[in-house]
């Protein structure tokens, strides 16, 4: 996992993930299987791909679902 100071945390929600719709095209799929995968709504792929904050753990499965580490999901674009 990142560092605390390296994350863009909102303490009230979680993290922003700034690059997963870059990531989800990359790997050519739509946000409704990306959803499907990771056994998330599409609200909160759809929501995180426009800035919103997400729960840690839902970065994480993203992440996992994606084939990346939380961290590089976080931090980087693909």
């Amino acid at each position: 996992m990142g560092s605390p100071t390296s994350e863009k945390i909102d303490l009230r929600y979680g993290v922003v993930v700034p690059h997963l719709g870059a990531w989800r095209l990359a790997r050519g799929i739509s946000q409704a299987k990306l959803a499907r995968y990771a056994r998330l709504s599409r609200e909160t792929v759809r929501a995180a791909e426009l800035g919103r904050p997400i729960r840690r753990t839902h970065v994480a499965v993203l992440a996992r679902v994606i084939g990346t580490t939380y961290q590089r999901l976080v931090e980087s674009k693909p």
